[in-house]
């Protein structure tokens, strides 16, 4: 049975202030209306929200749904990103195009790279925990955020000295306050200019010394554009969304003492509880805007050509259909892969990186800190206002 949702439909506010203290109440609702639903985004533009799991998961593989936004309707157009990186890279190109350019990204994150960064990523843990001093400390500042800057940092062969902007930069693009978006935009592509400058007169061992000598299958180099999105899109996707995913799975873990007895009980269960854990409470809640192509249908709803779609992975890795008990976590969860790193295409090319870094993360926690605990209740800790990217402000524990 095909449900018809025409454009007047008048979309609902979702994204309020009890939406970011909490989406997984509002998703719940959500899941009980149905599979798609007409919303508001935070700067009023009308979407069709991907909510269930079976749908979610088509929607991030379908390719008549389309990243550039020449296929958007009237008044869809997005302006977040500097000029320069409106086309040509992983963000917004669709196949071909996209494919192309992954490869470029993905020969730097393949799972026998990432194996051989265990040793220097375990030690840039080490390093961040080697400061935590025993009582009360922000284990965000302490250790989500220095991590991905650091690996990050290090991978593209930033001096430290630059590396303090990540975090604001990043902070600013994936959240809700577009002013502070294009603001902080144009100043890491400015950076990211310089970068390159640097690394062009005198190459080094990092990404961005081997992206300036390397070529595709045709034989052809990144264009200066290409190889601006690449830096781009890798610090702001490969950095703040890393940092939210170690702050959400170590409150979620430290949540329940039982699971933290379990896991220091039983260190090799850490890989499946962090998959769980990701699925629980992730960072990534919601995809870009896609663009249908031409009429189609998602989940029984009717989409028209041009209407924008957002997929909403963080209530699709709720969906109750397909996670019984949703909200209850269970390291023995046995439902094949959730969406934490996307799926389809767009799917993250740094997903091995990110999970390692998660993994070293909680290992050394519970090794080193064997009475480590909140310092306050789950509930009253406080999330960045975006609902693109979830990312605590503070979590505070005692050592």
């Amino acid at each position: 049975m095909t449900e018809t949702c025409p454009m007047h439909q008048q979309p609902t506010v979702l994204y309020d202030e009890d939406f970011f203290a909490d989406p997984y109440q509002a998703y719940a609702a959500l899941h009980e209306d149905g599979p798609v639903h007409r919303v508001y985004l935070t700067d009023g533009v009308p979407v069709w929200l991907v909510t269930d799991f079976e749908a979610a998961r088509d929607a991030l593989r379908d390719p008549r749904l389309s990243r550039r936004d020449r296929h958007a309707g009237e008044g869809l157009k997005s302006q977040v990103l500097p000029e320069p990186l409106r086309t040509g890279n992983l963000l917004v190109e669709d196949p071909p195009e996209h494919t192309r350019l992954r490869r470029f990204m993905k020969f730097a994150f393949t799972a026998k790279r990432v194996e051989a960064m265990e040793p220097w990523v375990r030690a840039h843990v080490d390093e961040c925990l080697d400061a935590v001093v025993e009582g009360e400390t922000d284990l965000m500042a302490a250790l989500a955020a220095p991590l991905p800057i650091n690996v990050i940092a290090e991978l593209l062969g930033v001096p430290e000295e630059h590396r303090g902007k990540f975090r604001e930069w990043a902070d600013a693009l994936l959240g809700d306050d577009r002013q502070a978006a294009n603001a902080a935009g144009g100043e890491l592509l400015m950076f990211c200019v310089e970068l390159i400058q640097i690394k062009r007169a005198a190459p080094g061992d990092d990404l961005i010394s081997a992206w300036l000598s390397a070529a595709d299958e045709e034989g052809d180099a990144l264009s200066g554009n290409e190889l601006l999105g690449m830096i781009f899109i890798l610090v702001v996707g490969g950095f703040d969304t890393t940092v939210g995913a170690i702050g959400n799975v170590v409150a979620a873990l430290l949540g329940d003492p039982a699971n933290v007895a379990t896991l220091r009980e039983h260190p090799d269960l850490i890989p499946a509880a962090v998959d769980e854990l990701l699925r629980y409470d992730g960072s990534v809640h919601s995809s870009v805007r896609y663009f249908a192509m031409e009429p189609m249908e998602i989940g029984g709803t009717k989409i028209d050509t041009g209407d924008a779609v957002v997929v909403a992975i963080g209530a699709a890795n709720q969906d109750p259909k397909h996670y019984p008990e949703p909200r209850t976590l269970d390291f023995g969860r046995d439902k094949g892969r959730n969406l934490a790193f996307g799926n389809g295409p767009h799917h993250c090319p740094g997903e091995h990186l990110a999970r390692l870094e998660i993994h070293l993360s909680v290992e050394a926690l519970l090794r080193r800190f064997p009475a480590i605990a909140l310092a306050e209740s789950s509930e009253k800790l406080a999330w960045r206002r975006s609902h693109i990217v979830r990312v605590l402000k503070r979590l505070p524990v005692v050592v």
